[in-house]
């Protein structure tokens, strides 16, 4: 059992040591009309590192990432790139790559123009500038459609032609605003693993905004879950996920129950004993009285464990998922707990049947309310 009493603002974990950092940001703060959208944001991002900014709406990842790109100015704190300051510079200065939700592809241009247009403004030579673009469409797989307008394109082909461009030029940082959102489930599948191949090619540095839990998980090498302007959590997607170090980190992030319990001491022991209504269990923690535990759904089962949280509840709703079954129960001095079961587990979840879940006390993390 893990657990996380909250998060250490400023601390945060290298993905590797021997990396320089590419993006060095502090104290970062914005005001919108006497609304403090950021509140003094610190953060490391490593040469080549995948780094995805994840929150709700209205949690600032998107205004921090127009700080970074130069569209909105900050009030107070410092960004530099590769060591050089720039906070006054124009968003053209900067040496960035974007790749919105939009595209932003030129409609009059063909696909090969498009990804051609960054570096025209930067004055390559013809014969240089033929063969980059030749070398990025058949990176991204679409040399075959070089001299097609955008309008002639799927989504996901324009997609591809909007990364393309964006990389053509070797920008200094890659920063990605949504850029799936628009796609449809397939499609989006196909372009997380295009995103994936292009970043292990090239190790470009990125920065890159979702709402999207899955896509973060898929996607990062470290995630920054964002909450009202500072940063909840900050760490790889595995130590997020099974160790979330907050209340809010756990439910945005792996969707896990929030169960209201009690940590005592445990005699003889460094750790404690939680209770959850007549359950009783051992918990590796010195956090003492009243304590969430944070359980994801997947971590419940249909099964009794020896040391670990048992909860009797009635199913309020049973939903089939493809391979699993989403069950929503009414738990017994606990409340509403939603769990992921097998759809080939045997045993009867529809609504109105009375089920017993438990979950081991490795999977459980014991957090301060």
């Amino acid at each position: 059992m893990t657990t996380v009493a909250g998060v250490e603002r400023g601390t945060q974990p290298t993905p590797d040591g021997a990396r320089s950092v590419a993006l060095h940001v502090r104290s970062i703060r914005k005001s919108f009309a006497n609304q403090e959208v950021l509140r003094g944001i610190d953060l490391d991002v490593h040469e080549g590192e995948f780094l995805t900014l994840l929150g709700p709406s209205g949690s600032g990842k998107t205004t921090l990432l127009r700080i970074i790109a130069g569209f909105e100015s900050h009030d107070s704190g410092e960004m530099r790139l590769q060591g050089n300051d720039i906070s006054r510079l124009s968003p053209a200065q900067r040496d960035l790559g974007m790749v919105f939700q939009q595209y932003a592809l030129f409609p009059h241009m063909t696909v090969a123009d498009n990804v051609a247009y960054g570096l025209k403004m930067r004055r390559w030579d013809s014969a240089k500038l033929r063969a980059r673009v030749e070398q990025m469409l058949e990176m991204v797989g679409l040399p075959h459609l070089a001299d097609r307008k955008p309008r002639q394109l799927s989504g996901g082909q324009q997609q591809r032609v909007a990364l393309a461009r964006a990389l053509a030029y070797e920008p200094k940082l890659l920063l990605m605003d949504e850029p799936l959102g628009a796609l449809d489930k397939n499609l989006r599948l196909q372009m997380e693993e295009e995103l994936r191949r292009v970043h292990r090619q090239l190790g470009t540095t990125v920065i890159y905004v979702t709402h999207d839990q899955e896509e973060a998980l898929a996607l990062s090498d470290r995630i920054a879950v964002m909450q009202e302007g500072r940063f909840a959590g900050l760490d790889t997607p595995t130590a997020l996920y099974q160790r979330p170090p907050s209340t809010f980190v756990a439910r945005f992030f792996s969707n896990a129950n929030l169960i209201p319990a009690t940590a005592s001491s445990d005699p003889g022991s460094e750790g404690a004993v939680v209770e959850v209504g007549d359950c009783r269990f051992p918990a590796a923690t010195d956090l003492r009285g009243d304590v969430m535990l944070a359980v994801r759904p997947r971590s419940l089962r249909p099964e009794t464990v020896a040391d670990g949280l048992t909860i009797h509840g009635t199913v309020i709703d049973s939903l089939l998922m493809g391979d699993d079954r989403q069950v929503r129960l009414e738990a017994a001095g606990v409340g509403p707990v939603v769990a992921r079961i097998s759809a080939a587990q045997p045993g009867e979840f529809e609504p109105g049947a009375t089920v017993t879940l438990s979950a081991a006390s490795h999977d459980i993390t014991v957090l301060a309310p």
